[in-house]
C-alpha cells in the first residue's frame, strides 16, 4: 500500500464556523448537555434498532445491514439497497464551531470495485480498498483501522445536536465533488473526484426518514446552502493545499425538531436554531412537505411520519 493522501482535514474544514452566519442549535440552558456518545446513541443505535426488527422499514427506508464497530471508537457500518459498496459513520472528537454542543461524525464510503465510481476514488484508496486490510464484506478488518488513513474514503461530515430533552437536528455537510489533484512529472492530474454529496445522502435520507417515522414527528425546519466548493492540490513532496473549485458546490442542509427514539411528545416543542444570518438557498419552516422541493432536498423527509409501519412509534401520551 502506497502512503496515505496528504490532504486538509475534510471534517474540520467543513464543520468550521462561516462568519456570515450563525449555524448552532439552541439547547435550553437548564439542561445539562448530553454526552456524545450518548447522543450517538440516542440517534443512531436507538433508531437503527428499532427500524431492523422489521424488514417493511428496512426496505422503505433502503437499508440492507448495520454493523456496530467492534473497536473502542463509536463507528457504524451501513448497507443500503442502492450502492453495492459500504458505508461508515464514525463519531469524531469535539464539536464543530458551528455546532458547539453537537456530536461530529465522519460519514466515509467504501466502493465495491464492480461500481463506476470505484474509478473516481484516487489511487490509493483503490489500492486499499483491493488490499487484505479489508475483508469479504468489503470494509476495513477489524485489526486493520490504524493502518487506514482516517482521510481516506471521506465524503462528507454529519453533526447531531440535541433540541431540549426529546428532540434531534441533524446536519449534514458535503460537497458534490470532491476533487484531488496531484503534481507530476507531467504536471498537474486529477486523482480523485468522487460525487460526495449524492453518498452522503445515501446516510442522511434513511436517518431523517427514520426519525420522523418512528416518532411520528417530521422536520420542523430544512434549511440548505450552497456554496462555492473546493479542490485540494498535492505537491509531489506531499504538501497540500485547498483553493477554490469553480467546478464544484459546497452543501449544508439541516433538519430540526425530529424527534428522538423512545422520547415521548413534548408539549415545549423543540428548541431551534438562532435565525442564519445568510439567506439559504431552501426554508421551509413547516411540518407538511414542501409544495416544491428542489434536489437535495428530499420530500420523503416530510411524508415519512406518514408511513404505516412496523414499529409504529411511540403514542403521543407515551
Amino acid at each position: 500500500m502506497t502512503a496515505p493522501i496528504a490532504i486538509d482535514d475534510r471534517a474540520n474544514l467543513l464543520a468550521k464556523k462561516d462568519d456570515d452566519r450563525e449555524l448552532s442549535g439552541v439547547v435550553a440552558p437548564d439542561r445539562p448537555q448530553p454526552d456524545h456518545h450518548d447522543l450517538a446513541h440516542l440517534a443512531i443505535e436507538g433508531l437503527f434498532s428499532l427500524v431492523f426488527s422489521d424488514p417493511r422499514a428496512r426496505q422503505r427506508l433502503g437499508l440492507k445491514a448495520i454493523s456496530r464497530s467492534g473497536q473502542e471508537a463509536m463507528a457504524w457500518t451501513l448497507w443500503t439497497t442502492s450502492r453495492l459498496g459500504a458505508f461508515e459513520i464514525a463519531l469524531l472528537p469535539g464539536s464543530p464551531q458551528s455546532h458547539p454542543d453537537g456530536a461530529l461524525f465522519a460519514l466515509r464510503y467504501f466502493p465495491d470495485p464492480r461500481e463506476a465510481v470505484f474509478a473516481q476514488f484516487a489511487p490509493v484508496e483503490q489500492q486499499a480498498r483491493l488490499s487484505p486490510l479489508f475483508d469479504t464484506t468489503g470494509t476495513p478488518k477489524l485489526d486493520s483501522s490504524g493502518q487506514l488513513d482516517p482521510s481516506l474514503f471521506h465524503i462528507g461530515t454529519l453533526v447531531i445536536v440535541a433540541q431540549g430533552a426529546n428532540h434531534v437536528g441533524l446536519c449534514l455537510g458535503a460537497q458534490d465533488r470532491w476533487t484531488e489533484h496531484a503534481h507530476g512529472e507531467a504536471g498537474w492530474h486529477t486523482r480523485r473526484a468522487v460525487p460526495g454529496l449524492r453518498r452522503a445522502l445515501a446516510v442522511l435520507d434513511p436517518l431523517a426518514c427514520g426519525l420522523s417515522c418512528l416518532g411520528r414527528q417530521p422536520p420542523t425546519l430544512v434549511r440548505a446552502w450552497r456554496r462555492p466548493g473546493l479542490a485540494w492540490y498535492i505537491e509531489a513532496n506531499g504538501d497540500a493545499q485547498s483553493r477554490a473549485d469553480p467546478d464544484a458546490s459546497g452543501w449544508e442542509i439541516e433538519l430540526h425538531g425530529l424527534r428522538a427514539p423512545g422520547r415521548a411528545r413534548a408539549a415545549s416543542g423543540a428548541q431551534m436554531p438562532a435565525r442564519a444570518l445568510e439567506q439559504p438557498l431552501f426554508e421551509h419552516a413547516a411540518e407538511i412537505p414542501p409544495h416544491y422541493a428542489p434536489w437535495p432536498v428530499n420530500p420523503q423527509w416530510w411524508q415519512a411520519a406518514g408511513w404505516q409501519l412496523e414499529p409504529v412509534g411511540e403514542s403521543d401520551d407515551a
